[in-house]
């Protein structure tokens, strides 16, 4: 009983490490490809691509049917720029006017643009103020908004520069760290012991502010309004350029602000010959639909894929998934075959025989079960010795007769020993 009862159990734990990888594979991969395809479809039923693009649309839409008219496209907007806090410096300002035209331009970033109106017309106000970057590099730049009819409207202080340090280390060392930091406009720095680091040093390279008219006051004022959203956790900012906020993990916490200030990386910029930096200073109207795009898009610029798209890729991974499961599933069935029939050898074909090795493989990572059946041609023919046992006559006291294979044959119940393993015939 107790003999019985352990071949059991071993069996039952042989069968279980036999199939532990191969039963690994078939629980992940087919159904994760199965289960991407299901979602990638089940998306495809709300056309959230053709959404935005008509949200977009009508803000196109209201903007081209209001802008004619109103009084941002008539309005005088100045500003001053001016730095200080260098370290002694009594500082520099500018007071300079802000001309109506079409710069910078927007333009949609969306590859296929399908039904989307394009940005038209462009309005906006602009100036660009030349900074020397020498003498405000360690300064606090301030640049302040005026109304048409001089009141403040906003005023925005930033560095000149922002430095980020990042520590690299990737498996090709300091080629790859280098390359990838120059491609992000930093420098390398490698310590004699630690991690690499690449600073990447950022510049001012915008402010802009958007507006709103105000009926009563009959001038115009700041908007800290977060264009057409009604969210209270929205921040509330009266800048231009879009940054998306997550707060928390794995939690979708989104907050949105429109910063006043951008900045680029110093390789992205270009000094005149006197070594100035021109910083763009910039006034939108909130209704600008190049806000709203910014906004629908979460700053992306793209709409998102189309349902046409979405089928196309979830079919395909639904039928790499049906093809990858039935392989894993015929998979297992020979394991378990194998398994169920120990007497069964080694096949010669390489992926059977891998299978046929998962289901006689032990707890100690050993493969056992028949090995394959070799052919020795009668040339090759040879006596083995020390044998593990040889049925015919035996001569003497302890000795053991050593025949060919050829008459071990003669006899019915003769066995004959060629080559290791010992294979055995009748």
């Amino acid at each position: 009983m107790g003999k019985g009862g352990g071949k059991g159990g071993g069996e039952g734990c042989d069968l279980f490490f036999g199939s532990f990888y191969c039963a690994c594979f078939l629980l992940f991969l087919g159904p994760l490809v199965l289960f991407i395809g299901v979602l990638v479809i089940g998306t495809s039923v709300d056309d959230t691509r053709g959404t935005k693009i008509h949200e977009y649309n009508v803000k196109v839409e209201e903007w081209r049917s209001k802008i004619k008219d109103s009084p941002f496209a008539e309005a005088n907007f100045s500003a001053q720029l001016s730095y200080a806090g260098c370290g002694g410096s009594q500082g520099w300002s500018t007071n300079f006017t802000l001309h109506r035209g079409e710069r910078p331009f927007d333009y949609l970033r969306d590859g296929s643009k399908d039904n989307a109106e394009p940005l038209v017309p462009q309005l906006k106000y602009f100036s660009g103020a030349n900074v020397d970057v020498n003498e405000a590099k360690d300064c606090k730049v301030t640049v302040t908004f005026w109304s048409p009819k001089g009141k403040e409207l906003a005023r925005v202080t930033e560095t000149l520069a922002q430095a980020k340090m990042n520590y690299c280390s990737t498996p090709n060392g300091l080629v790859e760290c280098r390359r990838l930091c120059d491609r992000q406009g930093g420098s390398l720095i490698v310590p004699r012991r630690g991690t690499p680091q690449c600073i990447i040093r950022r510049e001012l390279r915008s402010v802009c502010v958007k507006v709103a008219y105000d009926e009563e006051e009959g001038d115009f004022r700041a908007d800290y309004l977060v264009p057409q959203s009604d969210d209270p956790s929205d921040e509330k900012g009266y800048g231009c350029f879009y940054r998306s906020r997550n707060h928390g993990y794995l939690v979708k916490g989104t907050r949105m602000v429109f910063a006043a200030a951008e900045f680029k990386g110093v390789n992205q910029q270009e000094l005149d010959w006197r070594g100035n930096r021109t910083v763009q200073v910039i006034v939108r109207d909130r209704s600008d639909p190049w806000l709203h795009y910014l906004r629908i898009t979460d700053g992306k610029g793209k709409f998102g894929l189309s349902t046409e798209s979405k089928l196309i890729i979830g079919f395909s991974f639904l039928t790499l998934g049906i093809l990858l499961t039935a392989m894993e599933i015929k998979a297992f069935s020979f394991i378990c075959y194998y398994k169920r029939n120990p007497e069964a050898r080694r096949p010669r074909n390489t992926i059977l025989g891998t299978y046929y090795d998962l289901a006689h493989r032990n707890k100690r990572g050993e493969t056992t079960g028949i090995p394959v059946v070799t052919t020795v041609p009668p040339a090759q023919q040879h006596f083995v010795q020390n044998p593990h046992y040889i049925h015919g006559p035996q001569h003497g006291s302890g000795s053991v007769e050593m025949q060919p294979a050829s008459s071990a044959r003669q006899g019915e119940n003769s066995y004959s020993v060629i080559g290791t393993p010992l294979y055995i015939t009748r």
